[in-house]
């Protein structure tokens, strides 16, 4: 995604866990370079990595966290308790967001409502009952 600027001004905090991601993980910092709004910080979470992914990360000018706990979930979480944006979007290194996907995610958040916890999307979702199946451009999950 690039270089990141101490001065983003951005709400929205991006978390990538990553494990020996360091070719895709290049890819991925590139994007921000490309969006309309820009994030407060990119957090790479390393977990376990052995291929420089961490280097990479830092060499970007994104936050390194690591976490020994390995697995997704454990490094997404490491990430998010790290997260200073009042809004926290997850991707993963072989992701590449499109260039309005900062500013959706931003937008999506200053109009839903405000139980709501989670905002994904565009996205094909296999949701457990009661939810059922969701296919469209934003789900709104309530607490």
């Amino acid at each position: 995604m690039g270089a990141v600027s101490q001065s983003r001004s951005g709400i929205c905090s991006v978390v990538v866990p990553v494990r020996d991601d360091a070719s895709q993980l290049r890819g991925l910092l590139q994007a921000p370079a490309l969006q309309a709004r820009q994030p407060l910080e990119i957090i790479v979470v390393d977990n376990g990595s052995t291929d420089g992914s961490a280097e990479v990360a830092r060499a970007a000018g994104c936050t390194v966290v690591t976490e020994a706990t390995p697995g997704i979930a454990a490094a997404a979480s490491a990430g998010y308790d790290s997260a200073r944006g009042e809004l926290i979007v997850r991707c993963d290194a072989d992701s590449r967001p499109a260039p309005g996907w900062i500013a959706a995610h931003e937008s999506a958040h200053e109009r839903c409502d405000p139980r709501a916890v989670t905002i994904t999307g565009p996205s094909v979702l296999l949701l457990p009952p009661p939810l059922g199946a969701h296919r469209g451009t934003e789900l709104f999950i309530l607490s």
